[in-house]
């Protein structure tokens, strides 16, 4: 009786709905899941991405900007230098106060980062170091001594610190470009890793979604034909088939006949 019962349950369970059901549903959710989270992860990385590169181009911003304001402030001493005309000093002056600003926003913007440190720290001595030699010129003008200063230039010791110093910003961009490229080649590569888990997140569910569908199949065919032995079933109960000439109930039937 068990053994029928179960098996009966069996029947059932094939032709239910239910685990058809269950992994067309694991299937939608194995799909809509993957894409969700493949967006989720897509966005996070362009995010990254693109305040990655935001400060890269913040730090090639500062140090334009700062190599700049460093170049007027030499200018306007060598203006000052030749005409000993306070009108020719105002860059400097100006280079002087913007200069220490500029340098403590690029440092701050690089400070994070170790390969910066080396070329940050050889910049703000060199500017030190320039500075320190201008102003020296300018002493020389202010003291009546303009010969002294002009001879202070020609030395060429002031052209050897700024070559040095638009060396270092030449290798601080160069460290930047570098960045942004190795950046750029990590996002594309976990684009490229994505998609490969998002190929196989869809694989998986269309898998199950064909897993049901055949299963619905032959669930479909498993109740036709447990609807076409049913019918054959109680067709056979009413309506039985007549016995053939010759049987022993042919004969009967014909003997009864001759009686009546």
């Amino acid at each position: 009786m068990t053994d029928s019962a179960d098996g009966a349950d069996r029947r059932r369970w094939r032709t239910s709905p239910v685990p058809v059901v269950i992994l067309a549903l694991l299937g939608i959710i194995t799909m809509v899941g993957g894409l969700a989270f493949d967006a989720l992860r897509t966005a996070r990385e362009r995010d990254i991405a693109v305040a990655s590169q935001s400060r890269s181009y913040e730090i090639i911003i500062a140090a334009n900007e700062l190599l700049a304001a460093l170049e007027n402030a030499e200018t306007g001493q060598r203006g000052y230098l030749l005409t000993g005309d306070a009108q020719f000093r105002v860059p400097y002056d100006y280079g002087r106060r913007a200069v220490p600003e500029l340098l403590g926003k690029l440092e701050s913007l690089t400070t994070p980062h170790a390969s910066h440190e080396r070329p940050i720290g050889e910049i703000a001595k060199l500017i030190d170091d320039r500075f320190m030699r201008l102003q020296q010129g300018v002493d020389l003008v202010d003291n009546g001594d303009q010969a002294g200063a002009i001879a202070l230039v020609k030395s060429g010791k002031g052209l050897e610190t700024m070559n040095a110093i638009r060396a270092r910003f030449a290798s601080l961009k160069v460290i930047e470009a570098q960045s942004l490229q190795k950046r750029a080649d990590a996002a594309a590569s976990a684009a490229e890793t994505a998609s490969q888990s998002l190929y196989g997140v869809i694989a998986v569910g269309v898998a199950m979604l064909l897993v049901a569908a055949l299963l619905t199949t032959a669930a479909i065919r498993s109740a036709i034909d447990q609807r076409v032995a049913m019918i054959a079933a109680r067709g056979m109960v009413r309506a039985p088939r007549p016995a053939p000439p010759g049987s022993a109930g042919s004969t009967v039937i014909r003997a009864k006949a001759g009686t009546d």
